[in-house]
C-alpha cells in the first residue's frame, strides 16, 4: 500500500496485492545427472484508493514451468535448462470528468526460454566456464498503461498498450586464477535485446495544476550490451 500525502487524506493511494506460489522437484542423482522440475505461479490486482492516478486498476497473472539438469563428471560440469512462461495483463478503463483517463487493455504473452553451461576445472587454480541462454520479460501494467505524474521522477508518463514483450540472447565465458597470494579473471560477454522497453522524452511537455512535466512515453527498441572484464587481486 503506497500512500503519497497531499492533506490528512493521501492523494494518491496504490492499493497492490500479490500471491505467488513455487514448487520444485528433485530427482535422485544418477550416473552424474541431477534433475529438477519446477513450477511457479503468481497473481497481483491492483486499486487506485486516491485521487491522483499514474496506473489504472490492473490485474495480472503469470505462470511457469522449468526443467534443469546438471552432470558432473571429472573436472567438468554441464547444465541445460529450459522454461515456459505465460503472462496475462488486464487492465481496467477509468472515466474522469467525463474524459477517459485509462483506456481498458488486455494482453497475454508466452515464450520458451533456455540456458546452457559448462565448467572446465584445469587443476586447483585454473578454471573456464561458459554460458548461453535466452530470456523473457513480459511488459507490465505501469508500461502498458501510464497516464498521469510520476512524482518520484517529477515526470508525466504514457504507457503503450501494444508493447511486445523483451526477449534477449546472452553468451559469456570467463578465465579463473587462483593462487594462495594471487587471485584473477577475466571475462567476455554479449547480451542482444530484442525489443528493449524504455521511456524517452522528445521535448513534449503537459501543463498538470500551473506545473510543466516533461511527457516520457514508453517504446522499444533493440539494444547490445557488450564488453569485457578483468580483474587482479
Amino acid at each position: 500500500q503506497r500512500r503519497e500525502l497531499d492533506s490528512p487524506d493521501p492523494a494518491l493511494f496504490f492499493d497492490l496485492k500479490t500471491y505467488t506460489g513455487d514448487l520444485k522437484y528433485y530427482i535422485h542423482e544418477t550416473n552424474g545427472w541431477q534433475p529438477v522440475f519446477g513450477v511457479s505461479i503468481d497473481d497481483a490486482q491492483s486499486e487506485n484508493k486516491g485521487s491522483e492516478f499514474l496506473v489504472p486498476d490492473y490485474d495480472t497473472f503469470g505462470i511457469g514451468a522449468f526443467a534443469y539438469i546438471k552432470k558432473n563428471w571429472a573436472s567438468n560440469t554441464l547444465s541445460l535448462g529450459a522454461r515456459y512462461d505465460f503472462r496475462k495483463n488486464e487492465g481496467k478503463q477509468l472515466i474522469e470528468e467525463g474524459e477517459e483517463r485509462f483506456a481498458p487493455f488486455q494482453n497475454k504473452f508466452s515464450n520458451v526460454s533456455g540456458a546452457l553451461g559448462f565448467t572446465h576445472q584445469f587443476n586447483q587454480k585454473w578454471n573456464f566456464k561458459a554460458n548461453a541462454g535466452s530470456a523473457f520479460r513480459a511488459p507490465n501494467p505501469a508500461e502498458l498503461g501510464s497516464n498521469g505524474v510520476h512524482e518520484g521522477t517529477f515526470r508525466y508518463e504514457v504507457g503503450n498498450s501494444s508493447l511486445s514483450p523483451e526477449q534477449s540472447y546472452q553468451i559469456d565465458a570467463a578465465l579463473d586464477y587462483e593462487g594462495k597470494m594471487l587471485s584473477a579473471s577475466a571475462s567476455i560477454y554479449n547480451n542482444y535485446i530484442h525489443n528493449y522497453i524504455y521511456a524517452s522524452n522528445n521535448g513534449e511537455v503537459k501543463d498538470v495544476d500551473g506545473y510543466d512535466f516533461p511527457v516520457y512515453r514508453y517504446g522499444q527498441v533493440n539494444a547490445n550490451l557488450y564488453g569485457a572484464e578483468a580483474s587482479l587481486t
